[in-house]
C-alpha cells in the first residue's frame, strides 16, 4: 500500500469518534502522559550515549598519553604496547565517528509526519534566515517570516478541535516511539564498539606479547604490522557479528490488535 494511502487511512481512524470532542480529550489526556513518560526514556538513552562517547574519547586520551609516556621513558614497554595503543587509539576515533554519523543521521519518518504543533519542521518556513551573520535584509526577512509563522501557527492552533489534537498527539507519540527505538539501536552500536573494541585491542596486545616472546625469528621488522593486522581482522569480525546486527524481537514480531470491547 502506498505511503498516501496510509496517511489517509490515518485520518479515517478519527472519524470512529463521530464528533465525539469529550472522548477525544480522556483519549488524548493519556496520550500526553505517555509522550512524556517515552521522552524521559529517550532522554535516558541519549544521556548513556553521551557517556560511551566520553569514553571513546578517553580511550583516545588515554593511548596518545601513555604513548608520549613510554617514547620518553621506556623503549622495550613501547615495543610491547605499540599495537595495544595503536588498536585503542583507532577504538576511540571510530566511536567519535560512529557518533558523528548517528547524529547527522536525518530520520526518513520525519519525511512523512505532520505534527505542525510539535516540530518547527512542520510550521516554521525552511527559507527562514538563520544563523549568526545575517545581513540587513536577512533580519528583515527573519522577522517577517517569524510574524508570518506566528500568524499561520496561531491560526491553527485556535481552530484546533480536541479530536484535531489528538490526531496530532497521537503522531508525535508514535514518532517518539520510533525515535526511542532508533536510539536504543544507536546506543547499542556505540557500546559495542566499544566493548568489542578492546577485546580486539587485547587481541593484539596478546598476538605481539607470543610473537616477541615465542618467535622472535618469524618477520621481527614486521612484527608491529602483522599486531595491527590481527587487531583489524579481529575488529571486523566482531563488528559485523556482534555490533551492528540489528536487535531482534524476543518473541516473533507482529501488530497487537486489542480486541473490540463494544462487542
Amino acid at each position: 500500500m502506498d505511503s498516501d494511502d496510509y496517511r489517509k487511512k490515518f485520518d479515517e481512524l478519527f472519524k470512529q469518534l463521530n464528533g465525539n470532542q469529550e472522548r477525544a480529550r480522556q483519549i488524548d489526556e493519556s496520550t500526553l502522559k505517555i509522550i512524556d513518560h517515552v521522552h524521559t526514556r529517550v532522554s535516558y538513552t541519549e544521556g548513556k550515549r553521551k557517556a560511551a562517547l566520553e569514553i571513546g574519547l578517553a580511550f583516545l586520551t588515554f593511548s596518545a598519553a601513555l604513548g608520549l609516556l613510554l617514547v620518553q621513558f621506556s623503549q622495550d614497554w613501547l615495543s610491547v604496547l605499540l599495537p595495544f595503543i595503536v588498536s585503542l587509539s583507532l577504538v576511540g576515533l571510530f566511536e567519535l565517528s560512529l557518533y558523528i554519523l548517528q547524529e547527522r543521521f536525518k530520520r526518513p519518518f520525519i519525511e512523512t509526519a505532520k505534527t505542525w504543533r510539535w516540530f518547527y519542521h512542520y510550521c516554521i518556513d525552511p527559507e527562514l534566515p538563520v544563523g549568526p551573520l545575517l545581513s540587513s535584509e536577512k533580519r528583515k526577512r527573519s522577522i517577517e517570516g517569524y510574524l508570518t509563522g506566528l500568524y499561520k501557527y496561531t491560526t491553527n492552533t485556535l481552530k484546533t478541535t480536541p479530536i484535531t489534537m489528538l490526531r496530532q498527539d497521537i503522531e508525535q507519540l508514535f514518532i517518539l516511539l520510533t525515535t526511542e527505538r532508533l536510539k536504543n539501536e544507536f546506543l547499542k552500536q556505540q557500546q559495542g564498539v566499544l566493548f568489542y573494541g578492546v577485546i580486539a585491542s587485547s587481541i593484539s596486545l596478546l598476538s605481539n606479547f607470543i610473537l616477541s616472546e615465542y618467535a622472535k625469528t618469524v618477520f621481527p621488522e614486521y612484527r608491529l604490522h602483522i599486531s595491527v593486522i590481527i587487531f583489524i581482522i579481529a575488529l571486523i569480525i566482531l563488528y559485523i557479528c556482534k555490533v551492528f546486527q540489528v536487535t531482534k524481537s524476543r518473541i516473533p514480531w507482529s501488530y497487537i490488535e486489542e480486541s473490540d470491547d463494544s462487542q
